[in-house]
């Protein structure tokens, strides 16, 4: 009865700590991080995901995703004070800013969004623990990234299922840009939507 107890219990503190994995590369000198083009509005970031399947045992998927890059990196989304920011901003802090939307905004989003669909029914946020790591693979610009997307709240309607047979991350079937969930936003609500994009067929 007390393991029982102790293991939900640390399911539960897992859970409902949506924190992503992030990798130490480009986190301590901007000189370390790949080079990225300001007239870019979209990134593509290689994502993976470990679901843990029991305590010490957990499965990998994983998958290109790709969104566009937010306004204040988004020089054809931006507002004008964004505008300004971006072309004044050095091409190291701005490559460093690209990096950490795929490895913090776009990693977060997927793992949020995965553990809400792995546990559904589950009560009080108790959820097989999920954790995401994403980084960037390329940036460029892409006509469908230069106008703001419509704000779609993640529902079985607007998201199937993230995780597929064979390790597959798969996005292509979800057109929600914001998940909310055990009381929590995300993106939060003073942040812009997630514009994904799916990748080209």
């Amino acid at each position: 009865m007390v393991r029982t107890i102790l293991a939900a219990s640390l399911v539960f503190a897992a859970a409902c700590l949506p924190q992503p994995q992030a990798d130490s590369e480009c986190r301590d000198d901007n000189e370390d991080c790949p080079s990225f083009s300001k007239d870019a509005t979209k990134v593509s970031c290689d994502c993976t995901c470990e679901v843990a399947t029991g305590l010490t045992t957990s499965r990998s998927f994983a998958g290109p995703i790709e969104t566009c890059l937010p306004p204040r990196l988004n020089r054809a989304t931006a507002s004008e004070v964004e505008r300004v920011a971006i072309e004044a901003m050095p091409a190291t802090t701005y490559n460093r800013a690209v990096y950490d939307t795929c490895r913090d905004s776009v990693a977060t989003f997927i793992q949020t969004l995965a553990r809400t669909q792995v546990t559904s029914s589950a009560p009080l946020c108790m959820t097989r623990p999920v954790t995401c790591r994403c980084a960037p693979r390329e940036a460029w610009k892409d006509p469908q990234c230069e106008r703001t997307c419509p704000d779609i709240e993640c529902t079985t309607q607007s998201c199937e299922p993230l995780l597929r047979e064979k390790g597959t991350l798969y996005v292509d079937a979800c057109v929600c840009t914001r998940v909310r969930t055990c009381g929590a936003t995300v993106p939060g609500e003073d942040q812009p939507p997630l514009c994904r994009v799916s990748p080209p067929l």
